[in-house]
């Protein structure tokens, strides 16, 4: 009976290592995509103002998903880790670059935002605002747009180099 015990229990432990061989190689293929990921991610082209929005747009979308499903996976492996009592992964480049494409959308978001108000702006009649009245308007808030917009863009630069993005390349 103690032979059987302990063969049970030998045979358990390799399993277990075999187990967390075939995990170990899972993970480093999910780093790899996710390296290739983030490597499309640098793409300069995705922070390009004039490039086609439609299309920087697709990309990001479908990096998103890619993400989204590397998450997934890799919130099953570490469920395995736990239930297994083993060394649990850590995945700080995963969430890094997770993090960076949320900045990119949102950049995107603000981007076609300000471009859609405007539009509406543009389409909308001033009657009672004199053309004198409005270029000083204009004056007053300019440098205060160009601030906003060079602070956001510093902000940006900064963020993205502190997590391996984009480098400093600031104002």
């Amino acid at each position: 009976m103690l032979n059987a015990i302990d063969k049970s229990l030998a045979e358990r432990d390799q399993n277990l290592d075999k187990f967390c061989t075939h995990l170990d190689k899972d993970i480093q293929v999910l780093n790899k995509e996710v390296k290739e990921v983030k490597r499309e991610s640098q793409n300069p082209i995705i922070l390009d103002i004039n490039a086609d929005h439609d299309a920087i747009r697709q990309t990001l979308d479908r990096m998103q998903e890619r993400m989204d499903e590397f998450q997934k996976k890799a919130f099953l492996y570490k469920s395995y880790q736990k239930n297994f009592k083993v060394e649990v992964t850590k995945y700080e480049e995963l969430e890094e670059v997770h993090a960076e494409l949320k900045l990119k959308q949102l950049l995107w978001d603000s981007i076609d935002e300000w471009d859609k108000l405007i539009q509406e702006w543009s389409g909308v009649s001033w009657p009672l605002v004199s053309q004198a009245e409005s270029f000083d308007f204009l004056k007053l808030v300019q440098p205060r747009f160009t601030s906003f917009a060079e602070s956001l863009t510093h902000e940006l630069h900064v963020h993205f180099n502190v997590s391996g993005g984009v480098r400093y390349s600031g104002p």
